[in-house]
């Protein structure tokens, strides 16, 4: 198990709402679509770097300020004599290397310089091991998830890593792990509590509450669940793709994407209950929120944060 586990970044979570509520422009489709991929891409590197023993910390999306400058590590491996941190790509389809920037083959669209961008990571994540008091070697790598990607004139760099190269890589580093020491422990602690907040997408799309659809989105496929089967059923089911959820997780799933949609507005069983479709009978909403969510105020007047 990893010391922290990946979760779905801001601006993914809010853009899967919307996607789901409200109709995006092809630009805002794009950016989405990106963010998702981008994020099974890195699930991946997670289902690799899992089998790794107790030997290494493994630290998943860590999001970081250095002097000031935002910066995100996919993962992040603490060893006993060194730290390695990864950046996952997940590009499919046909990519040819010129020098060291990479294009999309077909059109000759340049993406992005992959190894300048290591070695910005490479250079702030230095820097904050610094200022916590950290001196071990850092090492860097770009690890290329899609299997089915094709990569031309792709130079011979060691911190380059094809998916193919995987499996051998982290073979690799389980080989050569040493028992960690509370120092190393201390190091993962001290990283998870400088944790940055990420920066807002400066065109997330413009909504109000009215503008939104309301109701529950299944949590596998997006489709908006119709009706429960039996009105005290404990579990949700998909009536497109067979999905099930406990209505306990359902609920808490919803009133937190609410809560983060309109940070503003207050929680009251009412909202929830409008937010649902009415889905829901204000009896179990009320009951999931005084189980799950800190009461504030008295009847009438109860909200919940």
């Amino acid at each position: 198990m990893a010391y922290k586990e990946r979760g779905k970044s801001y601006n993914l979570l809010m853009m899967e709402s919307l996607s789901i509520r409200m109709e995006l422009t092809l630009k805002q489709q794009y950016y989405y679509r990106n963010l998702l991929r981008g994020y099974k891409g890195e699930c991946k590197l997670d289902q690799v770097t899992v089998r790794l023993n107790g030997n290494f910390l493994v630290l998943n999306d860590l999001p970081l300020l250095a002097e000031g400058r935002y910066f995100q590590i996919d993962t992040l491996i603490i060893g006993a004599k060194s730290v390695s941190v990864y950046e996952a790509k997940n590009y499919g389809g046909e990519y040819i290397f010129k020098g060291e920037d990479l294009f999309v083959a077909r059109t000759n669209k340049l993406i992005h310089t992959p190894f300048n961008q290591l070695d910005r990571l490479l250079i702030c994540t230095r820097q904050v091991l610094a200022e916590l008091g950290f001196h071990l070697p850092v090492n860097g790598f770009v690890a290329f998830m899609d299997p089915d990607m094709c990569l031309y004139q792709a130079p011979y760099r060691p911190e380059l890593l094809l998916s193919c190269k995987l499996d051998k890589h982290f073979a690799n580093v389980a080989s050569n792990g040493a028992p960690l020491s509370s120092r190393h422990q201390e190091l993962a602690f001290q990283l998870c509590e400088r944790i940055a907040p990420e920066p807002p997408y400066k065109d997330l799309p413009k909504y109000t509450y009215a503008s939104l659809t309301k109701g529950v989105p299944c949590a596998e496929c997006g489709s908006f669940i119709g009706a429960l089967p039996v009105a005290r059923s404990r579990q949700c089911t998909c009536e497109k793709c067979g999905h099930q959820e406990p209505v306990v997780k359902v609920l808490c799933r919803v009133i937190e994407e609410y809560r983060r949609l309109f940070p503003d507005n207050q929680i009251t069983t009412t909202a929830i209950y409008d937010w649902c479709g009415g889905l829901f009978t204000k009896k179990r909403i009320r009951r999931v929120l005084e189980s799950y969510f800190q009461a504030v105020g008295t009847n009438r007047l109860m909200t919940y944060i």
